[in-house]
């Protein structure tokens, strides 16, 4: 069940990450570099440090048996993608929020 999960995620992510924002960051960051290589260690490195953050906070909230308040997934979560992951759905069915 996590398969198909992990691959929406790395999916959506790739969409998100060609995003006229992050796109206008990276190209900041390149046009500041002397060679390609650089420029494209510099993006590799945003990149990586966007992702960690993920990672880090969603990680986070799952080894702590947390989920997000209804209003952030809302915000966050793109229609039914969040059902499978365990920080995105209540605890408890009959929870209230």
């Amino acid at each position: 069940m996590s398969g198909p999960i992990l691959l929406l995620g790395l999916l959506l992510g790739a969409r998100h990450a060609i995003e006229v924002d992050h796109v206008a960051a990276v190209a900041a960051l390149s046009a500041r570099s002397r060679s390609t290589r650089e420029g494209a260690t510099l993006a590799a490195v945003w990149g990586l440090g966007h992702a960690a953050t993920l990672l880090a906070l969603g990680g986070s909230l799952i080894l702590a048996g947390l989920s997000l308040p209804k209003p952030l997934r809302r915000a966050f979560l793109v229609g039914g993608a969040h059902d499978g992951c365990p920080c995105a759905r209540p605890r408890d069915a009959s929870a209230k929020e």
